[in-house]
Order: structure tokens, then sequence, then C-alpha cells
């Protein structure tokens, strides 16, 4: 059976909120995700939102430019987008800390309601 090329990273970062061996760090995962070669975009967006909002690239005071171009083209121009951004319920901790990317960044483009946190393990 053929996989895809990144297939598996895509699916461990679907799949991390709900996982029992989530790692204790996200960060540190999200920065290896972010790093390897032709990363995708539906990996990104699977990320949870405050770890890869949080990633650092190569200076310690930037975002990653992976998240940055993401962010910026799916938010365009639309300044209520933003604000919406900036007013999401995404957290460092807790149940929202697990609040995907893509979830939130389609909420905010679109003016929907915020995506509502996982159940808890």
């Amino acid at each position: 059976m053929l996989v895809a090329p990144g297939a598996p990273v895509l699916s461990l970062t679907r799949d991390l909120r709900s996982s029992s061996a989530a790692p204790r760090q996200p960060g540190s995962l999200a920065q290896h995700i972010l790093t390897l070669p032709g990363c995708r975009r539906e990996t990104v967006l699977a990320l949870p939102a405050w770890t890869a909002l949080e990633s650092r690239g190569s200076h310690y005071d930037r975002t990653y430019p992976t998240v940055l171009a993401l962010v910026a083209g799916i938010l365009g121009d639309d300044r209520q987008a933003w604000h919406r951004l900036t007013d999401s319920p995404i957290s460092h901790s807790g149940p929202n800390a697990r609040l995907r990317l893509g979830d939130i960044l389609k909420a905010a483009a679109g003016g929907t309601d915020g995506p509502k946190p996982p159940a808890s393990r």
C-alpha cells in the first residue's frame, strides 16, 4: 500500500489532542513538524493554535514563517477577521490549548462562532 508523503505526520498531528500519548511539550513537537521539508498546509492547520502561533522560526522573536504565511493567506486584508482571531478562545493551557489552528482560522475568516474544545481526556 502506498502512503502519501507526509500522511503519517498529518495523522499524528490531527489525532494529537485526543491521544493519551500526547507529548508533554507540544511546542517541541510543533517545532519538529514545522521544520520538516515540505511540511503540508493540512499538517500546520492540524496543530494546536496556541502552539503553532507561538512556535519560533530562525529568530526567537518571530512566529514561524510557515505559520505566518498560512494565517495571512487565510485572513488576508479582512480587519474583522484579524480582530476575531485576536478575540478567539485559544489559550496556552486548559481545554482551549487543544483547539486546532485550522478551526480557529476558519471561524475567524468566516465570522462564525469559534470551535468548542475537545472533550477532556
